[in-house]
């Protein structure tokens, strides 16, 4: 966690007298009237608009943002894509997770992310323990810790702008990408390839190297990479395969023998006939949606390894299971479609084809988002709260939602950004560090007062 001082760095104090006064009231008019803008879903104001009549003041050093397509969660920070591709991120900064050429903390969203990102524009993003990783316009851009070869170059031991992976080291077009606690992995020409903390035969490595071998058959198409802490899982040709740690059946194969290689997920249980759309890792478990078209039509998660803190969702805590096993039945995510999942260490969630998200296991600082603030535990899928959203609850839904340790973040379907859980380190983005048992919005963005 980090301790940030007061005032931030670049904002002076405010001096004494009417002129101190006079600016104060400026911006809160300016936040008033841009907050309604936004509540109303007109236009966003520009940053100009935001920091002119305020900016010459040095109070203001960063303004709002436009609508967001993407929110992802690290562990005490968070990053967002928004349209025309740019990338903001708020939150924790030691490493330089925020992209911001410092180290300096924010507990509201800055940026646009700049360096080697600068006029590029981002198509995918993800956000490990303490570093972010983008793909834009041919390459992957990295930046934050770098202490496992995370960021795909040698050298430093974190970097606090994007560096881009060597031309020598390139992987091509990207379809996927998805980081992990101290590694990171993506998709590319139906390849899977990970570097950092590959969890298999290359250790640690400084530059990507492709996942194969083992149980893959040679020449399969992966179309979907996930990498945890210790555990990495990949779809190739329809079916899930695992590899890395297996003490709590992590692997899904049905046993606890740990593998540098690929091995089967069973898929002859629960998962009989499902075709697997999705898969998704966190801390000791791992999860993939099966899509059933024999008998009642369904499309759901089905989970396996660690149950410490009920994140498989069978309505139990405790225990695990070293092969896949469906979600408690008669539960609020029955029967729904899943269209995407995320998981965190010890919190899963998932989203419906009509927006709506559910999340389950950990929630020690709120963050399955469920508003359970008397338990520490939610051991079946239970709707994320939406009662803090922007316009009416009932059409207030998910474009997007990623959950790490202890927060979680969605992009809405207003163009808003919600978050939930801790907030120590001004992850939840809302210019406080109080965190929240359900989604509160990414305040518009700017800088705040200094006293």
């Amino acid at each position: 966690m980090i301790d940030r001082s007061s005032p931030r760095g670049g904002v002076r104090r405010l001096a004494p007298g009417r002129s101190a006064a006079r600016a104060a009231a400026v911006l809160a008019l300016l936040l008033l009237v841009g907050v309604t803008l936004w509540s109303a879903g007109q236009s966003r104001p520009t940053s100009a608009a935001w920091a002119d009549s305020v900016f010459a003041d040095g109070r203001v050093t960063t303004a709002s943002i436009s609508a967001a397509v993407d929110v992802v969660a690290g562990d005490f920070h968070s990053c967002a894509l928004v349209e025309g591709g740019e990338v903001w991120c708020t939150g924790a900064n030691d490493r330089g997770q925020l992209g911001t050429g410092t180290t300096a903390s924010s507990d509201v969203l800055v940026g646009p992310v700049g360096g080697l990102l600068s006029g590029k524009e981002v198509t995918f993003l993800d956000a490990g323990d303490n570093h972010t990783c983008a793909f834009a316009e041919g390459s992957v851009y990295c930046w934050g810790d770098n202490s496992s070869g995370q960021i795909g170059v040698g050298g430093a031991a974190f970097y606090t702008e994007p560096v881009a992976i060597p031309p020598g080291n390139a992987i091509g077009p990207v379809t996927e990408l998805e980081l992990g606690a101290t590694g990171s992995c993506a998709v590319a020409g139906g390849k899977g390839y990970c570097w950092g903390d590959t969890l298999g035969p290359a250790g640690t490595s400084s530059t990507p190297v492709e996942i194969s071998g083992g149980a893959m058959p040679a020449g399969a198409t992966v179309t979907d990479i996930a990498i945890g802490a210790g555990l990495g899982c990949l779809l190739a040709d329809g079916a899930p395969y695992c590899w890395g740690a297996n003490d709590v059946g992590q692997l899904g194969d049905g046993t606890t023998d740990p593998s540098p290689a690929p091995v089967a997920v069973v898929t002859n249980g629960v998962l009989q006939g499902a075709e697997i759309l999705d898969i998704s890792v966190g801390g000791k478990t791992a999860c993939v949606i099966g899509r059933k078209t024999a008998g009642p039509e369904s499309q759901s998660p089905y989970c396996w390894g660690d149950n410490s803190w009920g994140q498989l969702g069978i309505g139990s805590t405790g225990g695990s299971s070293p092969v896949p096993v469906a979600i408690a039945e008669g539960g609020e995510l029955a029967g729904t479609p899943v269209v995407s999942l995320d998981l965190g260490d010890g919190t899963t969630c998932a989203l419906t084809a009509s927006g709506i998200a559910y999340c389950w296991g950990n929630n020690s600082e709120g963050q399955t988002g469920t508003n359970v603030t008397w338990n520490a535990i939610v051991d079946r899928p239970t709707e994320v709260d939406r009662g803090n959203m922007n316009a009416v609850k009932d059409s207030a839904r998910f474009r997007t939602i990623d959950v790490d340790a202890t927060h979680g973040c969605g992009a809405a379907t207003d163009g808003m950004l919600y978050c939930w859980g801790l907030n120590s380190s001004g992850q939840l983005g809302t210019g406080s560090t109080v965190q929240s048992y359900r989604p509160v919005m990414m305040s518009p963005t700017w800088s705040g007062w200094a006293s």
